[in-house]
């Protein structure tokens, strides 16, 4: 990651900040100012852990995609349950539930699933 002059000014003040306000982790905040100020991007990671990489990052597309699939199963879920048992017969109902996605392969779709399940997405 890289971040110009006035980024890291931005973030050397809102650590500053930090420092005044908590004093608890007071030092916490001054080693990331320091990684910030100095412009240390091998350790930009350390005072950033829970900010993603930019090639992690989910695009619009990404997203729609998501909701779209989740969205799809669940009318499907719907549709058949509003089917008489005959026409149930020749339809398995695995067929139409959501495995979700693979935490392996999909972790970022997973992530965001989970995350729109936080903010009450149906």
């Amino acid at each position: 990651m890289e971040l110009t002059r006035v980024q890291r000014w931005i973030l050397s003040n809102q650590y500053r900040l930090l420092e005044l306000l908590d004093p608890n982790h007071a030092d916490e905040y001054a080693k990331a100012r320091t990684v910030i100020e100095n412009g240390y991007e091998h350790h930009y990671k350390t005072v950033s852990p829970d900010i993603c990489d930019d090639h992690e990052t989910m695009s619009e597309d990404e997203c729609l995609m998501v909701r779209e699939t989740v969205s799809m199963f669940a009318e499907l879920r719907r549709a058949y349950e509003q089917l008489d048992d005959e026409a149930k017969a020749d339809i398995e109902e695995a067929d139409v539930a959501f495995s979700g996605f693979d935490g392996n392969l999909d972790h970022s779709h997973m992530a965001y699933l989970k995350y729109l399940y936080s903010q009450g997405f149906q």
